[in-house]
């Protein structure tokens, strides 16, 4: 999931909780989350790792816990992890997939 122009990403505290917006729809097709948001009538698709971001996010979680999840369960490096562990949760934040709790 990348960010696109039209959407404005601000950087979340490492100690912020995160959580996933109850509002949506998803499903898994063919390993990719396929998500759904009726109120703003747009879709999405979750590939690469972020599919198992999202399953973490279940539970409200911070980004250093997702981060040290996914140096854990992944083979890459911090500074790769924490670039695309940010991304994800400031897009994710931004297109109103998942807020700050």
């Amino acid at each position: 999931m990348s960010a696109q122009a039209d959407i404005v990403i601000h950087p979340v505290a490492d100690d912020a909780l995160i959580e996933r917006n109850p509002e949506l729809f998803f499903t898994d097709m063919d390993g990719e989350l396929v998500m759904m948001s009726v109120a703003r009538g747009e879709y999405f698709g979750l590939g690469g790792i972020a599919p198992r971001l999202w399953a973490l996010l279940e539970t409200p979680r911070t980004p250093s816990f997702l981060r040290e999840t996914v140096l854990s369960e992944f083979d890459v490096d911090e500074s790769t992890c924490r670039r695309d562990v940010a991304e994800f949760v400031a897009t994710m934040i931004a297109k109103g997939l998942a807020r700050v709790r």
